[in-house]
Formats: C-alpha cells, sequence, structure tokens
C-alpha cells in the first residue's frame, strides 16, 4: 500500500539523502499527478516524480537492505518544526549545515 505525502514536509530517500516537498502538479500531456521536491543538501536541486512513485513500497529485498519501506518516508518532526540550519557558499549557492527533527540529528 503506498503511503500519503504531505506538502511542505521533509522525507528521507532509502538511500539516505534528505528532501523537502513544495508542491504537487499533473503532467499536461498524461494528466498523471507529480511531486514536487528539492534536495536538502549540495545545490537543493528540484526534482520531479510522479506521485504514485513517490510513495510506493520498496520491494521486500530492498526494505531488508535499506531498512526502509517506502522509497519516500515522512521524517516526523517535533511540533511540526523541524530544524534546519543552512549556509550560502562563495557563489550564493545553499548549502545544508544540519538537520534536526525527533527522529534524526545529522550534521552535514
Amino acid at each position: 500500500m503506498d503511503q500519503p505525502i504531505y506538502l511542505k514536509h521533509i522525507y528521507k530517500h532509502f538511500k539516505g539523502k534528505y528532501y523537502y516537498v513544495e508542491g504537487f502538479a499533473k503532467d499536461s500531456e498524461t494528466q498523471e499527478r507529480m511531486v514536487i521536491y528539492h534536495a536538502l543538501y549540495d545545490s537543493f536541486q528540484r526534482w520531479i516524480r510522479p506521485l504514485k512513485m513517490f510513495g510506493e513500497e520498496l520491494p521486500i529485498e530492498k526494505q531488508k537492505e535499506y531498512r526502509q519501506q517506502y522509497r519516500f518516508e515522512l521524517v516526523n518532526m517535533e511540533g511540526n518544526k523541524p530544524l534546519i540550519e543552512l549556509t550560502t557558499n562563495k557563489s550564493g549557492d545553499w548549502k545544508v549545515l544540519r538537520i534536526k527533527t525527533e527522529e534524526i540529528d545529522v550534521d552535514y
């Protein structure tokens, strides 16, 4: 069963990186629902992915390997307010220094 996806929340990809869901859209040709999200690392690259794929369950062998049930899993947030410490480099690109929630406390 696929999980619900929430706008303006942080998700962890099964390979370990964190992403922020910023919106939803529809493909103009197929009308497929899409998730718009951006990375919380490096240059904050923006991505789109079909909603069904974003929230899908991983195959059992990947669940065992990565210890995660879904491709992207919601990160629980204390009071719904994660701590995200950011900085910019000389080029003005954003960089995440730290993400802290109830479940994680990651320094980059």
